[in-house]
């Protein structure tokens, strides 16, 4: 802390960076549960079609399964993980 600087002003530059942590936290948290309620619908969405156009339950199930994975995989946050540390140990 500078002579310049006040209590005051120091506090509320920590208030501003809590609050916009919390912001952009919860903004990520909600885009995160969004994009896999997005992941189930499509999942559910591409079966019930697959379904419709003659396609046997249990194949179009395997089907969508498949389908979605590549969404949930994405989506994990175990892999986001390991791609983060496999991106590190680049550098």
């Amino acid at each position: 802390m500078t002579d310049s600087e006040s209590p005051r002003e120091i506090a509320s530059i920590v208030w501003t960076v809590i609050s916009g942590s919390v912001k952009i936290i919860a903004g990520l948290l909600g885009t995160y549960v969004n994009a896999r309620w997005s992941v189930r619908r499509s999942k559910k969405t591409f079966q019930k079609s697959l379904a419709k156009h003659g396609i046997p339950a249990d194949y179009a199930e395997e089907l969508a399964s498949t389908y979605a994975s590549a969404g949930q995989n994405i989506l994990s946050i175990r892999k986001m993980v390991g791609m983060i540390g496999q991106i590190r140990e680049l550098e």
